[in-house]
């Protein structure tokens, strides 16, 4: 499974307010096979919202995001649920973490699985307008899960 050519990331915060992209992520990272709902009112998209945070949830219970945060689209909560999604599904450990602050950790790992990816050279410099690009999450995906 992986995000196809209609599964396009224009604008990272826009593309999880409905929640099918962020569910459609959760089971290429995961494994499961959870379905969004198919309507398109605020309703099911915060439903889909939901049974991603729970998903995600069951590998880290203190994620702490709230439904509202991610269809709201604040950029630093949305990026936060990336980075709880790295941290949960690329192994990473504390260990791996010491002496590093998650911020600097996390655009460095960020740096590290797009180099080489167009447009995405000055990610650890500009890191927030990198990501609202849309391309920083399909490249991780691409790189870590090229199936």
């Amino acid at each position: 499974m992986s995000l196809g050519k209609k599964d396009k990331i224009g604008d990272l915060f826009e593309d999880f307010k409905s929640g099918a992209t962020l569910l459609k992520l959760i089971n290429i990272l995961s494994g499961s096979q959870l379905r969004p709902e198919r309507g398109k009112l605020e309703i099911h998209q915060r439903s889909n919202i939901g049974r991603a945070l729970d998903a995600l949830s069951k590998v880290d219970p203190q994620h702490g995001i709230s439904i509202s945060a991610i269809y709201e689209g604040i950029p630093k909560l949305t990026l936060a649920l990336v980075w709880h999604l790295i941290l949960r599904y690329s192994h990473l450990s504390e260990r791996d973490m010491m002496g590093v602050s998650a911020e600097a950790h996390c655009k460095n790992w960020c740096g590290q699985n797009v180099e080489g990816y167009v447009g995405l050279e000055n990610i650890e410099k500009d890191f927030l307008g990198t990501w609202i690009t849309g391309l920083v999450l399909p490249a991780i995906i691409n790189r870590n899960k090229p199936d």
